[in-house]
């Protein structure tokens, strides 16, 4: 495998807010946002956020994950194809103010920690761009 060039890497570990799109069993896309991706070793990105039920519930369905990450200045970014391989809980609201849980009723109770595989990284631009795997 090859490695990830070193500005690649510093561009993903800076704090952009992140794009991550997941798919249930029957394909129906779902979209949902982050910060603060680090990539970990060669190979490998983790995150961690405050995800909503739908994300969890299709990456324990379909671990296949792909995330978009954007300089919002200059619009060029690249997009990570990733196969989630540990999901751990990092934070648990532990119902301590019943006020609290009722305001959070819809919201995310557990923060999570995603540790994702790299299968491919791809160029990625609001302009012309080819499909073509920079890193894989």
């Amino acid at each position: 495998m090859e490695s990830i060039p070193e500005t690649m890497k510093e561009f993903l570990n800076d704090d952009n807010i992140v794009y991550l799109a997941t798919a249930d069993e029957e394909g129906l896309p779902h979209i949902a946002t982050a910060e603060g991706i680090r990539v970990e070793d060669e190979g490998r990105v983790c995150f961690s956020a405050w995800f909503c039920v739908k994300t969890m519930e299709n990456l324990l369905v379909n671990p296949r994950l792909s995330v978009a990450v954007m300089d919002p200045v200059n619009k060029l970014g690249f997009q990570l194809i990733c196969k989630v391989e540990k999901i751990d809980q990092v934070e648990v609201i532990d119902g301590y103010s019943p006020a609290a849980e009722k305001r959070w009723e819809h919201r995310p109770q557990t923060r999570y920690k995603l540790m994702a595989d790299i299968e491919q990284v791809l160029e990625m631009s609001t302009g012309a761009h080819s499909d073509r795997p920079l890193y894989r």
